[in-house]
């Protein structure tokens, strides 16, 4: 069984859909993402949490919920906006760093904080997208020059995307 965590519009067939949206799509449960997640221990084998932690103020105890009901060798995936975003609706921004406390490198050394190591590390990657200055440019008739063209300088590097494995044993 798989759990969308923060799923918005984008219904999974088959999984359990949950977000905390005023009004909600049929068949989508309504779960508040930063307090104790209402799912059993090791339920779950696979949890997406796709642009939901930017949300979180205490984002670190969703992760330790999704630890808490993944299945043993079960997957998290968490998709999140790279570096500053310009929403007024998030809380936090994040860095390819940002889950480096939550994991322990794949040779079995241990990161900074040994008591938060509830993952393996799988991948790390960012996904580039349409660049930020494309939508300045077409939407609001803005250039900025930046070398030899017209460009902005953010927005390359839209979406960091982690995949993290809970091990058979604790870490």
């Amino acid at each position: 069984m798989n759990l969308n965590l923060g799923c918005g519009t984008d219904i999974k067939k088959g999984w359990v859909n949950c977000d905390n949206a005023e009004e909600l799509p049929k068949g989508v449960m309504r779960v508040d993402a930063s307090y104790p997640l209402p799912f059993p221990d090791e339920h779950f084998d696979l949890v997406l949490a796709s642009h939901v932690l930017e949300h979180i103020p205490n984002w670190e105890g969703t992760i330790e919920e999704c630890h808490r009901v993944l299945k043993p060798v079960g997957r998290l995936i968490v998709r999140v906006p790279f570096g500053l975003a310009l929403e007024p609706y998030h809380v936090r921004s994040f860095g390819l760093e940002s889950m480096s406390t939550f994991c322990q490198d794949n040779d079995g050394t241990s990161l900074q904080h040994p008591k938060k190591r509830l993952f393996r590390m799988r991948s790390v990657r960012t996904r580039r997208s349409f660049w930020f200055s494309w939508h300045l440019q077409h939407y609001l008739g803005l250039r900025f020059l930046v070398g030899r063209r017209w460009d902005f300088p953010m927005g390359k590097k839209v979406e960091i995307i982690w995949v993290l494995e809970k091990p058979k044993v604790n870490l």
